[in-house]
């Protein structure tokens, strides 16, 4: 007979009280998420520069001040190169939901906003590093695009992503995504 792929079922202990489980309740959830939260937000310190401390792989490069203010002069000297625009490819006229894959500061996204303000603007980042002043429509979440999407497919109109070179390493598993 084969072995099962599961684990044998365990038997619960018989001496645990029912209030002991208030100490699993929604306040003491809340608190192990904030304290996950936190921990993200304030990154790993390495050689006197902040680093991301969430994804599935290490991002190379820095997430501090100086790297954001390089971050934001990357974008402005892609939409000067691109004739003041924001992206190159077609678009329709009213998109209604777009996503923004490794947003960085969110400049991009905040911009889209701006340009489209009947779409919900969607960036993601491993790293919180986005202003708390947005548009109304412009929403940024701490997620790995490399990890399985939990977006519906089909679900956005325009998906833009740029300057992942250092930190994509499935390419394929990325644009295969993307086109679900």
């Amino acid at each position: 007979m084969a072995e099962s792929e599961h684990p044998a079922a365990v038997s619960p202990p018989q001496d645990i009280e029912p209030d002991s489980a208030a100490e699993f309740s929604d306040e003491a959830a809340s608190s192990v998420l904030t304290s996950i939260a936190t921990e993200i937000k304030k990154g790993r310190e390495e050689n006197g520069r902040i680093y991301a401390a969430y994804g599935s792989q290490e991002y190379m490069l820095p997430v501090d001040e100086h790297e954001l203010d390089r971050m934001d002069m990357q974008h402005h000297k892609y939409t000067l190169l691109q004739g003041d625009r924001l992206y190159l490819s077609p678009l329709r006229d009213d998109p209604q939901k777009i996503l923004d894959i490794g947003t960085g500061t969110g400049i991009w996204a905040i911009d889209m906003a701006e340009k489209f303000p009947s779409a919900e603007v969607i960036g993601t980042d491993i790293a919180p590093v986005q202003p708390n002043w947005t548009p109304p429509n412009c929403y940024f979440e701490v997620d790995d695009c490399e990890l399985a999407w939990q977006y519906r497919k089909d679900s956005f109109d325009f998906i833009h992503t740029r300057d992942c070179y250092l930190s994509i390493r499935n390419w394929p598993r990325l644009i295969g995504q993307a086109y679900e």
